[in-house]
């Protein structure tokens, strides 16, 4: 009971600080979506204040940790964004699931993560797809 009174003490604490010094919840809605070859993460922000980059972090089952993929310069203000990563496609060659998250990163070491979005990526391999643009050309 002590430790649940603690991370709810901690928690209004941190909530209440971020009030304080306008740091807000960044992150407005997160999305991901398996394209053919590549997975589009779109991110949509309520506020930028503070904050200069946007980096993208994937996981899988293989990768269980968090890794870095790419990153996105902040526009600042209420903006929308789309990082596309071909990296899945290299990586595998049948249906997976990969989690992202991206992690808006401000002076001071001002940090905030987005909900993590998780996604099925099929891919199908290059024989199969040259072989279907081979037939394409014969109908």
């Amino acid at each position: 009971m002590k430790r649940l009174l603690l991370f709810s003490l901690a928690g209004l604490m941190t909530a209440g600080l971020s009030t304080l010094f306008g740091v807000g919840n960044v992150f407005r809605s997160v999305k991901a979506e398996s394209q053919g070859k590549e997975i589009r993460i779109e991110w949509k922000t309520n506020s930028e204040s503070g904050f200069h980059t946007f980096e993208i972090e994937r996981r899988s089952n293989e990768v269980p940790r968090y890794r870095r993929i790419g990153s996105v310069a902040a526009k600042g203000g209420s903006e929308s964004y789309t990082f596309v990563d071909n990296g899945a496609f290299f990586r595998t060659n049948a249906e997976k699931e990969f989690t992202y998250r991206v992690k808006a990163v401000g002076s001071s070491s001002l940090e905030q993560y987005s909900p993590p979005v998780t996604v099925s990526h099929k891919v199908v391999s290059s024989v199969k797809r040259s072989w279907g643009m081979i037939k394409e050309l014969f109908r």
